[in-house]
């Protein structure tokens, strides 16, 4: 059944299931392994396991939140929990699907600009906006706090999963999701807010995942990422050290430069209006017709995303006050907020939070659904571990 957990003792082998490969090149060992009822599991299948080595109490908790989080979850676009087992100081946590691919991978391949390759990354514009929705909007919500192309996967099938909530938080409503002083995250992807480590909402993983959409955008309109990141660092006022991409990690000294959005995301604006102005009115005989309907609609749409995230809490809230004084819903002398105010204080009422941030990913999956057609399986009909 779901949530099994298998005690290994010392006389069996540390890998208690049936060993079928290892799953990508990760800083964790991931591997796939087949999970029968006869180990107390629903169904025969292939599930991937995720070894973590306990070196701190660090590691524990990492690793209890994850489960803790994973457990609380179901969405079709987020990896299943299956179970657990551990192994002397070793834990393996075993979720659903097994991965082809993560993001980052897929999206450097060498054959991505297939047709069937590019037809692929067409749906996954509405579900991922749509499966970050979902977590904003729960009852007790959660930030993803890590959203990057290495933390989304991608099964045989072609549907995409978010996966890694050892970060991930949950809030009892949605005014508590305004915090700050969050101290990790992967530097390259993190928001401006984040950076400055000032008050930041939902609105943190919106950047973070309108970032990832305009990487998926520049593959299917033709380019490279080499492409994508050579303008990124050419166009940016890059140190030439910085963290190779870790955890808030210190700076190593010899690494090459890494862009970071949350720090000089109008470069990344440029690049997508860059493509819309090269493909929209391209008379290429190599593009097709519909890349030329993704630059003049799709890329819209990811720039707004940007743009609009990329704002201080008290910035958006300006807005929405601006807004309602406009309809005579707040006075014009309405009082602002600091920045740096408190998460509880009592400008972020209920009523103001509900309209934070000026972001709406329904819409925006809506908007993309348009724009990019295709069909996700999992999005038709219900697709995980035990159905």
């Amino acid at each position: 059944m779901k949530g099994t957990h298998l005690v290994v003792p010392d006389t069996q082998p540390p890998v208690p299931l049936p060993f079928l490969g290892f799953l990508g090149q990760t800083q964790t060992t991931v591997m796939a392994l087949k999970v029968t009822r006869n180990n107390g599991f629903e169904k025969e299948d292939r599930v991937a396991a995720k070894l973590l080595k306990y070196k701190n109490k660090d590691d524990v908790t990492r690793t209890r939140l994850e489960v803790q989080n994973l457990r609380s979850l179901s969405h079709n676009h987020i990896v299943a929990f299956v179970g657990t087992y551990a192994s002397g100081r070793d834990l393996g946590l075993l979720m659903f699907p097994v991965a082809a691919w993560d993001l980052e991978t897929f999206l450097k391949s060498p054959n991505v600009h297939d047709r069937e390759r590019r037809n692929m990354i067409r749906p996954w514009f509405r579900c991922l906006a749509r499966v970050t929705r979902y977590l904003h909007k729960l009852t007790s919500p959660f930030k993803h706090r890590d959203i990057k192309p290495a933390n989304i996967l991608i099964d045989q099938s072609g549907a995409v999963f978010l996966t890694d909530f050892g970060i991930s938080k949950r809030y009892p409503n949605a005014a508590e999701m305004v915090t700050q002083g969050d101290t990790n995250y992967t530097l390259e992807w993190a928001s401006p807010q984040r950076l400055r480590n000032i008050n930041q909402g939902e609105e943190s993983d919106i950047f973070s995942l309108g970032c990832v959409f305009l990487h998926m955008a520049t593959v299917l309109l033709g380019y490279t990422l080499a492409e994508l990141e050579d303008y990124l660092i050419e166009q940016s006022s890059l140190p030439t050290r910085s963290s190779g991409g870790h955890l808030n990690a210190a700076r190593p000294v010899q690494t090459p430069a890494r862009f970071r959005f949350g720090e000089e995301y109008e470069v990344a604006i440029s690049w997508a209006r860059k493509m819309k102005l090269e493909k929209s009115h391209s008379s290429d005989p190599n593009l097709e017709s519909y890349q030329s309907h993704l630059a003049e609609h799709l890329i819209d749409v990811i720039v707004d995303m940007i743009q609009e995230s990329s704002k201080s809490v008290s910035e958006m809230l300006n807005a929405v006050r601006l807004e309602k004084a406009r309809s005579n819903s707040i006075p014009p002398g309405a009082s602002g907020t600091n920045e740096g105010a408190d998460a509880k204080d009592s400008s972020y009422s209920e009523p103001v939070m509900r309209l934070l941030p000026l972001i709406d990913l329904e819409q925006v999956a809506t908007k993309f659904d348009k724009i990019c057609e295709g069909r996700c399986k999992s999005c038709d009909e219900q697709v995980g571990y035990g159905t």
